[in-house]
């Protein structure tokens, strides 16, 4: 009996190492998302060490990551940003998490919510395995990622869909993620992707469904708006743009009139969330290539630099305008 309980212990070490070694050494988008916030690290020291005052944090999904040309930022607009974004569908509190271990005093953490999706705002056992590898036990102490039995599961956790879904690209396409093959990390952090699907797209008929930012967004929200107060540090929000619909407007109205109502300042971005030229995105409808990332960086930096942020009665006359009721019940 007790031979048996050794060996059983054993194999569920030996199982719990070989899951660990591949997360943490094997798996394709970790790998690559590690790579790129070490391309980051390595621009903000470089940057740090030059220039010698705060600096921009620019956080969120894989839309930011291919939507913002730090480098860009600096050189024409005296700009410092680094770009740590990551995936999106990590989720919020990760990318959170992610961004608050690069905040010194006098930053300003600039964060891109590209949705208030309940689904969008949890870490995803990915993103929980991706914080705690890249920062360890800082990716629960600087905030954005929640110490809890599904936090903890999540590590211990087997990845196998993405262990078949990986091997398989890699014996039918040579590669096992795509951005190993369709995109370039430059030395700023910035990713420029190689595919041009994007230019015979139309628009979709789709609506949103998260108009209203509920009592976990907002709490986010505020609790990271404090953290950066106690750091000494600034906290924003930009919207994200995509190849997107009328539905997309009313939206990101309601998302900026919502978050300014709760004291956390908005990019005041008069796209307010769409780009209706798909010959400005690459291969989805929220990444931008390099000539539409070139245009958003010009902008957002311009927006920073002049501090220009959403007012609530410029959003109130924006909704009457355009028929729009605060419940989201009233249709563009």
């Amino acid at each position: 009996m007790k031979k048996l309980i050794i060996c059983i212990s054993g194999g569920i070490i030996s199982a719990l190492s070989l899951i660990q070694a591949y997360n943490f050494l094997l798996h394709p988008e970790l790998k690559y998302y590690k790579r790129a916030l070490s391309i980051s690290s390595q621009y903000e020291t470089q940057l740090r060490q030059e220039l010698q005052r705060p600096c921009y944090i620019i956080a969120g999904g894989s839309e930011t990551r291919s939507g913002i040309r730090p480098s860009l930022m600096l050189e024409e607009y005296g700009t410092p940003a680094i770009n740590v974004a990551t995936a999106a569908p990590y989720g919020l509190h990760v990318n959170l998490a992610i961004a608050l271990n690069h905040i010194h005093p006098s930053d300003t953490l600039v964060l891109s919510l590209l949705s208030a999706d309940g689904r969008n705002i949890n870490a995803t056992e990915g993103g929980i395995k991706f914080a705690v590898h890249q920062y360890g036990i800082n990716a629960f102490m600087k905030g954005g990622l929640p110490f809890d039995f599904r936090t903890v599961w999540a590590l211990v956790s087997s990845d196998a869909a993405s262990m078949i879904t990986s091997a398989a690209r890699k014996l039918t396409r040579g590669y096992a993620f795509t951005y190993d093959k369709h995109a370039t990390l430059h030395p700023d952090g910035w990713q420029e992707i190689h595919r041009n699907t994007m230019h015979s797209a139309k628009l979709g008929k789709t609506r949103p469904s998260d108009y209203l930012i509920g009592p976990e967004l907002s709490a986010m929200l505020k609790e990271t708006q404090q953290y950066c107060q106690r750091q000494n540090a600034h906290f924003c929000i930009m919207l994200p743009v995509g190849f997107l619909n009328e539905y997309e407007t009313k939206r990101r109205i309601m998302h900026a009139l919502q978050i300014t109502r709760l004291g956390i300042p908005v990019l005041r971005d008069e796209r307010l969330g769409r780009v209706t030229d798909n010959k400005l995105f690459s291969d989805m409808l929220l990444h931008l290539n390099k000539e539409g990332s070139t245009q958003n960086t010009r902008i957002i930096a311009g927006l920073l630099k002049e501090k220009r942020y959403w007012q609530e009665e410029e959003l109130l006359a924006l909704m009457q305008s355009r028929g729009y009721s605060e419940d989201a019940t009233s249709q563009p």
